[in-house]
């Protein structure tokens, strides 16, 4: 079934609060309600944060599936951008 554009290039920006952090994965929940919990693929983000810290994520859903690690990892990463106060990047 083919996935439809607009699922495709839709982007959306969420913040996020790193609940845990590893080498292999971080865990994040928005902050938004309702909560969501994600578990992303820690290679696939710009920088290893340590618990407690405030991202903000733009993304497309495909985007969001790659850093779960559902995606193929050559995913164009056209709207994907990362900012916290530390770090700021559009990975592509």
């Amino acid at each position: 079934m083919p996935v439809s554009r607009s699922r495709q290039t839709a982007p959306r920006t969420v913040q996020v609060r790193v609940l845990r952090s590893t080498q292999s994965h971080t865990t994040v929940s928005t902050l938004e309600i309702p909560q969501k919990h994600w578990t992303l693929v820690t290679s696939r983000l710009p920088a290893l944060w340590p618990a407690g810290t405030e991202v903000t994520i733009t993304f497309t859903p495909m985007e969001l599936e790659y850093l779960q690690g559902k995606g193929a990892g050559a995913l164009a990463l056209s709207h994907l951008d990362i900012q916290n106060g530390l770090t700021s990047a559009s990975i592509q």
